[in-house]
């Protein structure tokens, strides 16, 4: 079962691949329908929603679209000596009497590249990637992966249309993707952990400035709030802002406030999200973020990093 669990999420992820009402669209369609019957919870869960966002083509192509890879930040060894970087200098004047072995056991591993927008596509958390292998990507139209992964699924004979099965109670389509029950949505709780606001973002006119603090239930998840403020003398309207995750991490949020920014900075758009860090205190919250919006008429879409969160986040 978990073996047809991941192919079904490989072929919403091929989706992407192929035109639509191509025979490659036809197949995955009719896995999903045929499985939106399973006795299995998990398959039939899946299989639902996965219809349902098919159906949704103003957000399915920015779900399933890929995101950039995040960019690789150069530290310059003589900066950080003299900002007094400390583990850099460590690193760079080891001890003279450890052996060379010791220190090369010592050093960190460099972290393995994630792929963000898997924990968006995936359900339970997936194991940490081998850096060494490198998946084989099949060319848009080729039908070999897709004959593979219906394979794996045991090539069920064309079920009847049926109904689409509602997902458990007290489960949407986002919690259910993420395969855990839902964590609550609310205005941030100012304690345990609360910290001083940051600019998130900030180009064009267009600031992005995010509150975030400690769910005092679990410090594992934080809460986050962004706000919109525009400085131009133009609103935006039509604003997308998408949020996508490494593995370790799992992301809930709630519609924005608007989607019309005013101009002159003469009003502001909130939004909530919530990300639970499986490695809180290993690994640090790290966000890959899309925004969207329209001004004069012009539609605009950036893509950037934040990883400037306070410590302890």
């Amino acid at each position: 079962m978990v073996t047809k669990e991941y192919t079904i999420n490989a072929l919403m992820k091929l989706t992407s691949r192929f035109t639509a009402g191509s025979p490659a669209h036809a197949l995955i369609h009719k896995q999903l329908a045929h499985y939106s019957t399973s006795m299995n919870l998990e398959l039939q869960q899946r299989s639902v929603e996965y219809a349902s966002l098919l159906k949704l083509d103003s957000i399915s192509a920015g779900v399933l679209e890929r995101m950039p890879a995040f960019t690789k930040k150069e530290r310059n060894a003589a900066a950080s000596l003299d900002s007094g970087g400390g583990g850099d200098m460590m690193a760079s004047m080891p001890t003279p009497a450890a052996p060379a072995a010791a220190l090369s056991a010592a050093a960190p591993a460099p972290p393995a590249e994630v792929d963000l927008l898997a924990d968006l596509m995936g359900g339970s958390p997936a194991p940490a990637p081998n850096p060494g292998a490198q998946p084989a990507a099949a060319p848009p139209g080729a039908m070999g992966g897709m004959d593979d992964l219906l394979g794996l699924l045991g090539s069920p004979a064309p079920a009847p249309a049926a109904p689409p099965a509602a997902p458990p109670g007290g489960m949407d389509m986002m919690t259910s993707m993420m395969g855990g029950p839902a964590m609550g949505l609310g205005a941030p709780a100012p304690a345990p952990g609360t910290f001083a606001p940051f600019t998130a973002w900030e180009k064009n006119g267009l600031q992005i400035t995010f509150v975030v603090s400690k769910d005092p239930a679990n410090l594992s998840v934080t809460n986050i709030e962004a706000s919109f403020t525009n400085a131009t003398p133009a609103q935006m309207d039509a604003l997308n802002f998408q949020v996508a995750v490494p593995k370790y991490m799992q992301l809930k949020m709630t519609p924005p406030s608007s989607t019309t920014v005013p101009p002159g900075n003469s009003g502001k758009v909130t939004q909530l999200f919530k990300v639970a860090n499986q490695l809180h205190g290993q690994k640090p919250v790290l966000l890959r973020v899309k925004i969207e919006y329209t001004t004069n008429g012009m539609p605009v879409s950036e893509t950037g990093q934040v990883d400037q969160f306070p410590a302890g986040v």
